[in-house]
This record gives structure tokens, C-alpha cells and sequence, in this order.
């Protein structure tokens, strides 16, 4: 059996012994056969609800080969990372698998955003993308992956092997040919150096400010998949979760999740989990009042500093049957007043001298302290 069965093999038997413990409830199948659906707590991260039919998402990969960066004819990228998908022996991604690949890369006649349909002004939200390992997040959707930052660094190439360098890019941060001016590299086939990203950085991944090189040289490039998609049933026995809009609030503040769970066939049981939860982190408390329970109360402390996100889950079990979840964020801020000045709901009025989003007699105090202290000069001094 090749390396390429293998993994198939052991993929397919991952996915069917998911399907066993979920008690087949929603016999979905991924194209390819790699996504792992019970990853990430089940949650297409793209929707942030359970994996549905219909659902999109993508792949990507850093490519295990390199190429000059002379043409400007973006098909001949497309055309080569296409061909070491086809040439795969660790995945089946071929085109006669189903899988089209296009460069994430620009020429001087296209971005590297339409190239690989990924504008959100022309694509719309899209779907989230992942590496060639089934789970790992690279974005949870198209305005994700041009908002200046990835999720996880591109590392892992078509032939499943680990590995980070410079690829060709000729691409800005948000997705458009880079310019060549002062620290920004040309675009694939210019005459001068050719822009690159830095494949262990998540900032930096697609473009890095002077970083770039002749178009002679011979570097590795990112390969993206075309939408591929879910398919199967889902079992009418199982009930539709929302739990409902991300939420803020602060240290101690208690919030209040009214999850809707229409439609299947009771009885359910229900699980809610945060993530982190607070376990050993002395600098993090979660308390759930009702996790058994179809609406819960969250309470989250924590120590003075950055604003925490929690995810918190609500998961609906219908026994013998299958699962399922949906998720929603938390933000967690040192108290109401950090909150609001935040989010800009509010504003240090001149007359809060404690500057805790309240006047009153404390202020008043901190004003009596120095009620008509005189700080002028008496007379002429020496200038500083």
C-alpha cells in the first residue's frame, strides 16, 4: 500500500469512526476526504455553527518545490503548483480527485485576490481555509485572510512535510500586486526584485517589508485550493442551536445566554464548555451556572491587563443519535469603565479627576484637596 492509500485509508477511517461516536446524526462527507469535521469543536469556522451540507472551505499548501519568480503570465504558476498537487503521493488532491489549485500570487495584470477568488468586494465572505492537515485554521474566511494577519503559518507542503522559507509572493498584505516602491517588492515577471512573503511569520506570510529578490532565483510559493464542499444529510432528529451574538463584558460581570434549540425530537441533553476554562490559570476564573441546562449564566474573572476572549459552546446531544453545537465569543474587559472607553461609548468628562467613567463626591474630594492652591510664581525666577 503507497503512503498516499495510507493516509487516505486512515482518513476515511477517522471520519467513519467519527460518524460511529456521533451516532451518524449528520452522515456528512468532505471532498477529499482530509477535513476533519470534529475539529474544532465541530464548528465551521467560516459560519461558527456545527458543519452543515453545503458548507465550503479550502485548502492550502506551501509548495515542496521552487520556481523562478521571470513570467508574467500567472497561469504558468497556476499550472505548476496544480502540478505537484497532481503529483502528490501524500494526499490525493489531484485534479482527477476533484481539487483545482491556483498560486497565491500576483503579476503586474492580476491580484492575487482574483487569481485566487478570494475578493471579498467580488467573492463576497467566502469560506474558512485550512492546511493540507485537516484542522489546522489558516482563516476563517476571505476577509481573514487580507486583514494583515493569519491565523496559522502556512507550513505544510502537498507531500505532507514541514517546511518554511521565502516564498514568491508579489503580493501586499491585502491581497494586491505589490507596487516596487521603496520597501515594497515587485509583482511575479518584473524586471526587478520580485516581493516575497515570510512563510514562518503570520503577519508577514504573504508580504514582508524588503524583502525580495531577483526573479532568477529559485523560490517556493503557496498553492490554494478552489471551494470545495460538504455534502450529506442532516438527521431530522436533531434540533437547530444558536447561542445567540458575541458578547462583552467585564471581570466578574455576570452574562446571560438565551440559546434558541428549535425543532428535532426531545429529549436533549446539553453541555456548555468554555475555552479556556479558567483550569489552572490562576489569572482566569469561569464559572457556568446551568451548563446541563438550555440557557446558561457565564461569569468570567480575571486579573487586571489585556481584554480576554473566551468561546463558550453549547452543545445538544439527543442520545443514540448524534450532536449538535454552536459557539459564541466573549470579551472580557477589566471593568465597565475600560469597556466603554473601548469601544468608544464613552469619554473621560473633565470633571472625573479618578477617571472611572463616574462623577461624583470622590471627585469632588480629589478637587477640595487643592481648592484654591495658588501655583504661580511670586516673582521673577531663573528661566529653566
Amino acid at each position: 500500500m503507497t503512503t498516499k492509500n495510507r493516509i487516505k485509508t486512515v482518513l476515511t477511517l477517522a471520519v467513519v469512526a467519527m460518524a460511529v461516536l456521533a451516532g451518524s446524526a449528520q452522515a456528512l462527507e468532505c471532498q477529499l476526504g482530509i477535513l476533519d469535521l470534529s475539529a474544532n469543536d465541530g464548528i465551521n469556522p467560516a459560519t461558527g455553527d456545527s458543519w452543515a451540507p453545503g458548507d465550503q472551505y479550502r485548502f492550502v499548501f506551501h509548495t515542496s518545490a521552487t520556481i523562478d519568480a521571470t513570467s508574467a503570465d500567472i497561469a504558468t504558476y497556476n499550472a505548476w503548483v496544480q502540478g505537484l498537487a497532481d503529483a502528490s503521493t501524500a494526499y490525493d488532491i489531484s485534479a482527477g480527485d476533484g481539487a483545482t489549485w491556483k498560486v497565491i500570487g500576483s503579476t503586474d495584470a492580476v491580484d492575487a485576490r482574483d487569481n485566487t477568488s478570494t475578493n471579498t468586494g467580488v467573492n463576497g465572505t467566502g469560506c474558512a481555509i485550512f492546511l493540507l492537515d485537516g484542522s489546522t485554521v489558516v482563516a476563517n474566511d476571505y476577509a481573514d485572510l487580507w486583514d494583515g494577519s493569519i491565523q496559522n503559518i502556512i507550513n505544510l507542503t502537498e507531500q505532507g512535510v514541514v517546511w518554511v522559507y521565502w516564498p514568491w509572493t508579489g503580493t501586499r498584505t491585502d491581497g494586491t500586486a505589490g507596487t516596487g516602491a521603496g520597501g515594497d517588492g515587485n509583482p511575479l515577471g518584473s524586471t526587478g526584485q520580485v516581493g516575497q512573503g515570510n512563510a514562518s511569520s503570520t503577519t508577514d506570510w504573504i508580504w514582508r517589508v524588503n524583502t525580495m529578490d531577483p526573479p532568477t532565483n529559485q523560490m517556493p510559493m503557496y498553492a490554494l485550493s478552489e471551494p470545495l464542499v460538504i455534502v450529506g444529510q442532516i438527521d431530522p432528529n436533531l434540533p437547530d442551536v444558536d447561542v445567540g451574538l458575541d458578547m462583552i463584558t467585564w471581570s466578574g460581570q455576570a452574562v446571560t445566554i438565551d440559546a434558541d434549540v428549535v425543532g428535532g425530537i426531545p429529549p436533549f441533553t446539553y453541555a456548555w464548555t468554555a475555552e479556556p476554562n479558567g483550569i489552572g490559570d490562576p489569572d482566569l476564573d469561569v464559572a457556568i451556572t446551568g451548563a446541563d441546562q438550555e440557557d446558561a449564566t457565564v461569569t468570567i474573572t480575571k486579573t487586571p491587563g489585556d481584554v480576554v476572549t473566551v468561546k463558550i459552546t453549547l452543545a445538544v446531544t439527543k442520545e443514540g443519535i448524534g450532536q449538535k453545537k454552536d459557539r459564541m465569543t466573549i470579551d472580557v474587559y477589566d471593568d465597565a469603565c475600560v469597556a466603554a472607553l473601548d469601544l468608544g461609548l464613552a469619554t473621560i468628562d473633565t470633571t472625573d479627576f479618578d477617571g472611572n467613567c463616574i462623577t461624583n463626591f470622590a471627585d469632588f474630594a480629589l478637587l477640595a484637596a487643592t481648592w484654591l492652591d495658588d501655583y504661580k510664581p511670586t516673582g521673577p525666577v531663573v528661566k529653566p
